[in-house]
């Protein structure tokens, strides 16, 4: 989710799907766990598109989009672990894991969200793309 979240916050829509899922598949790939990877990139795909990039990082909206990302990220690997197990109760055991996972990634998301709105992270990427 720390993928998701911030390349949602940070770049237009289009690519801040590309780049979560392309983080996501590379994570996933990288790591030994290839068998996540589609579940992975389609997941994060979704998680994006509750965020915004208008105003700063941490906003009202962004805060609150946490909460269908979680529900996204949550059920979208359980749902992801019940198809490639073909059993819908073996991955409940999973949960309290992804509930963990987007605990952390959300917490990370809004402390580094602080650190670059105080840095004015996103006008110098704005100011990038202006003067091009």
């Amino acid at each position: 989710m720390i993928s998701a979240d911030s390349d949602a916050v940070l770049w237009p829509l289009p690519y801040a799907i590309f780049v979560g899922a392309a983080g996501a598949l590379l994570a996933d790939c990288l790591t030994g766990f290839a068998i996540w990877a589609p579940g992975s990139v389609i997941i994060k795909s979704v998680a994006v598109l509750f965020f915004t990039r208008k105003g700063k990082i941490i906003s009202l909206r962004n805060l609150f989009a946490l909460i269908p990302a979680w529900a996204i990220c949550i059920g979208g690997y359980y749902l992801y672990e019940s198809l490639i197990t073909w059993n819908f109760i073996a991955p409940l055991a999973g949960i309290p894991g992804y509930i963990t996972q987007s605990l952390l990634s959300s917490i990370f998301f809004v402390v580094l969200g602080f650190a670059f709105d105080k840095l004015n992270i996103k006008k110098r990427i704005l100011e990038g793309e202006n003067t091009k």
